[in-house]
């Protein structure tokens, strides 16, 4: 009953809190407001403002410095018009430059914000809880993706969309012109006023600019801080939005036995309108040849890490689904969907979601994946959730997941995993102040008691100040079969077994932010991070401190010195070298880092980190490099090398880790481009190739060439390879069809 009132008590608290700054307004958007021209015709999207409807529409300029800090008047000048017809928004802009500017690669969306740019940030609900950017640098390279107010990350690019740009360059300056369609948008109707912003990446410079004074503590796309597009006529559905996307691949794989078999395979995805706001994806047979491999990592610790999802299928409104919980601990995690353990992929045989919103205020989002795990197996995943909007930028969300096992056809009633969950953030519209709560509860046949996950967490942001305290607890019993928790599951091994331990802890941020007036130095960095944990009887189990001091230059470089101090309580033995694991038992270790950047504008970049200290009872030495070659714009030429040395006192063992993997991208043009990835990682006695061509032959519509080789690698032999775990030649087309 404890656990009870102190999640209801959360809840109170933050509705109170919510209901009394339901009043306050947004100045932002009175003082900002953008009426966009419309026009009957059909511009040329050429980047040439030469049609006659531009003559009418009003200039929007008087940027604002951004970063490195808010000032008014950011120059070089930038100058933006807005229209509309009855496809899309139109808006050309043009930059003016002082200097050539910087290009980083050829690819969409690849390291957009490292070089020059201009981006269109739209909210179309105006409800400040998600949005999308659009972005294109001056060699007319886009950029698109997704914002939550949610989400870990501010922007995802692995989101993809059909719309149109062009890029006029000259010496003095460069336009650019943007058709976003409608249709590619998800917004309400009759909403007059959307949300809008617009970011100006100066690179020569090391500057951004926005048009709103948005505070340096944010970013640049910060849904509390956006003008207003105000309609005349808000725009309506343009009839019907059906786009289906058919794909066909075939190629030939030739698997660790040596046996070589050709490989064929058909499917789709489609997108349906179900309301201007409210989209229902749709897969069949999907195949994610096409999207990028991970980069694996090497992982000294006792417990497992979170690799991003980069699948097209999970991306669109994907807050409404990822967004509960803290990044350590996630009730939905969509890479248990579709992918293994080793994230390779299993069939899967359909998929269906639906997303978006309901009324401006309301969000919800249901999913459907049905999944083949071996012959005769199956499991059905399945979501519920929803998003409330309370005043201005604080909302409450609640959520229901179901995994359930099949049998052929058959419903087995012993197999399954399901969660609900409700959880609470107040957020100022300043968005200076977040506070937020929550609780979830697994459901597994059998099981019952210690089947909760609470969190509580407040959040402080100012210029100078951040302070962050949150506060978690799981039970040992919380499972999160479509989810992530990362040391819930604690490895014996002296037993070799998995002993699931519920844990209390506590995270604690506190940075200072200095702003020196002059000098080579941009600004000076203080933090102090700590990172506490309990075990289920409250005995102190974990404490991990770091002193960070970090100097971020002018020209873009950085250093950041970091001491860590540790303290474990190790309950269970674990080998970090494979020979006699570490007894149960105290410890307490202290070590130095140093990491740093070089200028990552220049033709030759690096990025580095090197550490020693105590680890346990031993010591541990490591090293990162990362050096990048850029040819401007069509080359990039990666190599990042890493080394741990492990050294514990006899019995426990000595280990060398090494890791290795480079990244060359060539961009033959906009539409053709070439990416090799090689990697060899000791630790997972992995070594493998994955090179990929990829020709945009239209809009959205592609031909991927992919080459996959993969070996064993032992990890007691650095730098030997072992035999072929599997070979692949694919070939896959797709075709982006609006109906």
């Amino acid at each position: 009953m404890e656990r009870y009132r102190y999640i209801i008590g959360v809840i109170i608290l933050g509705l109170w809190m919510t209901g009394n700054i339901t009043a306050q307004t947004n100045d932002i958007q009175s003082e900002y407001r953008i009426h966009p021209v419309f026009t009957n015709e059909t511009p040329d999207i050429d980047g040439l403002a030469d049609e006659s409807f531009w003559q009418k529409v009003e200039t929007i300029s008087d940027f604002y410095l951004h970063d490195p800090v808010l000032r008014p008047h950011g120059s070089p000048k930038t100058e933006v018009k807005v229209a509309y017809n009855r496809e899309g928004l139109i808006l050309w802009a043009r930059n003016y430059q002082k200097s050539a500017p910087i290009i980083q690669t050829l690819k969409r969306d690849k390291e957009y914000w490292g070089g020059d740019g201009f981006t269109l940030f739209l909210d179309p609900t105006n409800g400040r809880q998600y949005g999308f950017v659009f972005g294109v640098n001056p060699e007319g390279v886009e950029m698109e993706g997704i914002v939550s107010q949610n989400s870990r990350d501010p922007i995802d690019v692995n989101w993809d969309n059909k719309w149109y740009s062009a890029v006029h360059y000259t010496p003095e300056y460069w336009d650019v012109e943007m058709l976003i369609p409608f249709k590619t948008l998800r917004f309400n109707k009759g909403n007059k006023i959307w949300g809008i912003n617009f970011i100006r990446s100066v690179m020569n410079k090391n500057e951004y600019h926005t048009y709103t004074p948005v505070p340096e503590q944010f970013w640049g796309i910060d849904f509390g801080y956006t003008a207003a597009l105000e309609w005349d006529n808000p725009p309506t559905s343009s009839g019907r939005n059906i786009v289906v996307i058919p794909y066909a691949s075939g190629g030939v794989e030739k698997d660790e036995d040596g046996e070589v078999k050709p490989t064929f395979q058909v499917g789709g995805d489609a997108k349906v309108a179900v309301t201007k706001a409210l989209n229902l994806d749709l897969t069949i047979n999907p195949d994610f040849s096409n999207i990028e491999v991970d980069e694996l990592v090497t992982n000294i610790s006792r417990f497992s890490i979170f690799l991003p999802e980069k699948r097209t299928f999970f991306l669109e409104n994907s807050d409404l689904f990822s967004g509960f919980g803290i990044p350590p601990i996630r009730p939905f995690f969509s890479r248990k969907i579709g992918l293994n353990d080793d994230g390779e992929a299993v069939p899967v045989i359909y998929g269906a979601r639906l997303s978006g919103n309901v009324i401006p205020s309301l969000r919800i989002g249901a999913m459907n994946v049905h999944t083949k795990v071996s012959s005769g197996q199956y499991q059905n995943y399945s979501a519920l959730t929803f998003q409330q909007t309370i005043g201005k930028r604080s909302n409450i969300r609640g959520m229901f997941l179901n995994r359930q096992g099949f049998d052929d056809l058959k419903y087995n009633s012993t197999d399954y995993g399901r969660n609900a969950g409700l959880e609470l953030a107040y957020k100022s519209d300043n968005g200076n102040l977040t506070i937020w709560g929550g609780g979830h509860k697994s459901f597994k046949p059998g099981i019952t008691g210690k089947d909760w996950y609470t969190k509580t967490g407040v959040l402080y942001k100012s210029k100078h100040w951040n302070l962050l305290h949150s506060l978690s607890t799981v039970g040992e019993n919380y499972y999160a079969d479509m989810g992530f928790i990362s040391r819930i599951e604690n490895y014996d091994a002296e037993r070799d077994t998995i002993i699931r331990q519920g844990f209390i802890q506590t995270f604690n941020f506190l940075q200072y932010k200095l702003y020196p007036s002059s000098g080579w130095v941009n600004r000076h960095e203080f933090e102090i991070q700590w990172r506490g944990n309990w075990n289920p009887e409250r005995k102190f189990n974990e404490s991990n401190l770091s002193l960070n001091y970090i100097t971020m230059f002018n020209n873009r470089s950085s250093n950041e010195i970091i001491f860590r101090s540790q303290w474990v309580d190790l309950e269970f033995p674990f080998s970090f070298t494979g020979e006699e694991p570490l007894p149960r038992g105290v410890y307490a270790f202290n070590s130095f880092t140093d990491e740093f950047r070089t200028d990552p504008r220049k033709r030759l970049s690096l990025k580095g980190e090197v550490s020693a200290g105590q680890f346990y009872n031993g010591m541990k030495y490591s090293m990162v490099t990362k050096f990048n070659y850029r040819v401007q714009p069509w080359g990039n030429f990666g190599l990042q090398y890493e080394y741990h040395d492990l050294r514990f006192p006899a019995p426990y063992g000595k280990e060398k880790i090494n890791a290795l993997n480079t990244r060359i991208e060539i961009g033959f043009s906009k539409a053709l481009l070439w990416t090799t990835l090689f990697q060899y990682v000791q630790q997972q006695e992995f070594m493998g190739i994955n090179s990929r061509i990829q020709w945009r032959f239209a809009p959205m519509s592609d031909l991927y060439i992919v080459y996959i080789d993969r070996y064993f690698a032992p990890e007691t032999s650095p730098y030997t390879v072992g035999s072929n775990e599997g070979r692949a030649l694919v070939l896959k087309v797709n075709y982006w069809l609006s109906i």
